[in-house]
């Protein structure tokens, strides 16, 4: 049974979206209160896992595989762990359940749901970029998660965004190991001889990373693939967020479709920058509304960039041990709402956790929202979980 808390920072947060002409919030969100991970394998206290596969099949989410430190802090130098370990939530329950290991300990890879079972795509394997894809499924038989392979991904990739529509899956951005034609490709699961497919490339810098991808219905009912915010490599070689977002009708043809210009992630009336939706996730609501939730902000990820790129020796050291040990105050603490037909943004207001990057946002059978697991500071992971629930 989930336990809803209604405290200032989650209770209904209203959902202040506009339909086509006035400002009126058609749904609100309520949290349950927090739960977590179950133990490590060893009896120690969960710590959590950042950059797992996540998604649901047959009322069954799934958190997959992973990374953390383990053994000593990533600022005391400690060893990034990658992991194999599935665990899965039943319907309704807090109770997370161990449900099988995959083939090989991955983190860092790109999943996306589909009705035959959660697509994962690439990661790191022991900080090497893998092709691998494979379909996550519930077996009710055994309790157990079930791992098929599916085609390989045509290079090495990770750090990605991914989003499906009915059976075909679509992968952006990330790290690829080498130079493609494209950096946004395709995987119909109802072809017989299914292979990755490459669509139009995305406009502007190249190498987007930790970017958010979703589809849902836009203007004149038009199902498009969004791409916004991530980060990327600028003129001088250096790491810098990006604010901007595309949109692509999944109606063009894959060989000469357009990419077009949407909003950035800028609330209505808020007084900061646009948020770059570094290592956010979403999920969508109703037909016309994406939901984000946490990613860093641009002046905490590009001051360290700057530091790092301009510093050498001790001092780099020093920015390095500066930048991990310091609590981020900054990062996206907001439930942030996208209107698709409007092109607009608004702030809902507080996520009763801390914010993270590179956890897990799962959209239940139930229409519920569940938030488990990510990095709340660089290298230290929580294990807590919570879970939303729109009211309509």
């Amino acid at each position: 049974m989930f336990f809803w808390q209604k405290g200032l920072s989650g209770l209904m947060v209203l959902l202040a979206c506009l339909a086509w002409a006035d400002e009126t919030p058609p749904v609100g969100l309520e949290w349950s209160t927090k739960f977590s991970l179950p133990p490590q394998k060893d009896g120690r206290t969960a710590i959590g896992v950042g950059a797992p596969f996540f998604g649901e099949h047959n009322g069954y989410a799934f958190l997959a595989g992973g990374s953390n430190f383990p053994d000593a802090p990533l600022i005391k130098g400690g060893k990034k762990h990658y992991y194999a370990d599935i665990y899965a939530l039943p319907p309704g329950s807090t109770n997370w359940v161990r449900a099988g290991c995959l083939s090989q300990p991955v983190a860092e890879g790109m999943s996306a749901t589909t009705q035959r079972g959660i697509v994962c795509v690439g990661g790191s394997v022991d900080g090497k970029s893998t092709s691998r894809t494979f379909l996550l499924t519930w077996d009710k038989a055994r309790g157990q998660v079930v791992e098929k392979a599916l085609p390989d991904f045509p290079c090495g990739v990770r750090l990605g965004a991914a989003a499906a529509r009915g059976n075909r899956v679509y992968v952006v951005g990330g790290e690829y190991t080498k130079s493609l034609p494209s950096d946004v490709w395709t995987l119909d699961l109802d072809a017989l001889k299914a292979k990755w497919c490459p669509l139009p490339a995305l406009p502007g810098v190249k190498g987007r990373t930790q970017a958010v991808a979703f589809i849902q219905n836009g203007d004149q009912k038009k199902i498009l693939l969004y791409v916004i915010g991530g980060y990327a490599k600028n003129a001088k070689d250096i790491l810098q967020s990006l604010i901007d977002g595309f949109a692509y009708d999944l109606s063009q043809p894959d060989i000469s479709g357009r990419w077009y210009a949407i909003a950035s992630a800028c609330p209505k009336g808020a007084d900061k920058p646009a948020w770059p939706l570094i290592g956010a996730k979403c999920v969508t609501s109703g037909d016309q509304h994406v939901l984000v939730f946490g990613g860093l902000d641009a002046g905490y990820f590009d001051d360290n960039q700057r530091k790092m790129a301009a510093l050498t020796g001790a001092a780099r050291e020093a920015q390095r041990i500066s930048y991990q040990s310091t609590v981020p105050t900054s990062w996206n603490k907001q439930v942030l709402i996208y209107h698709t037909v409007t092109d607009r943004w608004f702030a809902l207001g507080e996520v009763p956790l801390s914010p993270t990057v590179a956890g897990a946002a799962v959209k239940r059978a139930d229409g519920s929202i569940l938030l488990a697991s990510g990095e709340i500071q660089p290298g230290i992971r929580t294990p807590l979980c919570i879970v939303g629930k729109i009211l309509r």
